[in-house]
């Protein structure tokens, strides 16, 4: 005698971690490498429409992050000092004050690459020209001239 045993039909189903999904989507990793880090199927992870909301979120996010970064090294930033419940400079053992967080120059190239991204500038170049008609004739070619019009 056979015995039937009720089993599901298909793969079972997997579980998404949509926060992992966004924490990556921020790095700007691809719906493959996700799929590969999450050992998933990439088409089974595209054809969720939760996944996509989240990607597509996570992405936004990411973006986002990116340009407030580049803004600030584009600005520079000041150094930031360690001061005492009074508000005064705590000094080290030399006399400078001590330091937190250290600061740096505003970024010129990261300055012109913004203007070119999302001001639309460009590098122009303007050569005045002028357009001269030259005539170059050959050394022989009166010679030739010559011989060419006693050959007629």
């Amino acid at each position: 005698m056979v015995k039937i045993i009720n089993k599901p039909i298909g793969r079972p189903n997997q579980e998404v971690d949509y926060a992992e999904v966004y924490k990556l989507s921020m790095l700007h990793c691809t719906v493959s490498e996700i799929a590969t880090s999450m050992g998933l199927n990439e088409k089974t992870l595209a054809a969720s429409s939760d996944f996509q909301e989240i990607y597509k979120k996570g992405t936004d996010d990411g973006k986002k992050s990116l340009r407030r970064l580049q803004e600030a090294k584009a600005a520079g930033q000041e150094a930031k000092l360690y001061y005492d419940k009074d508000g005064n400079e705590v000094l080290d053992a030399k006399g400078k004050p001590i330091i937190i967080q250290p600061g740096y120059a505003p970024d010129t190239t990261m300055q012109i690459w913004l203007g070119k991204q999302q001001l639309g500038q460009t590098d122009q170049i303007n050569v005045n020209r002028q357009e001269v008609a030259v005539t170059v004739l050959h050394k022989d070619y009166e010679k030739g001239k010559k011989e060419k019009d006693a050959t007629e």
